[in-house]
């Protein structure tokens, strides 16, 4: 998922909380308009 999001320059990073959940964390450039809640990113 996170190399998908990269192609689509979303930059993506996996982290892991202090009780074992994953999470996935975005940087959104300036250039993606076309984002502007998470809702948009799973669409």
């Amino acid at each position: 998922v996170i190399h998908l999001l990269n192609r689509m320059q979303l930059h993506g990073r996996l982290s892991e909380s202090s009780d074992g959940v994953h999470h996935i964390h975005l940087s959104v450039p300036p250039t993606r308009s076309d984002i502007l809640h998470a809702c948009d990113v799973m669409e």
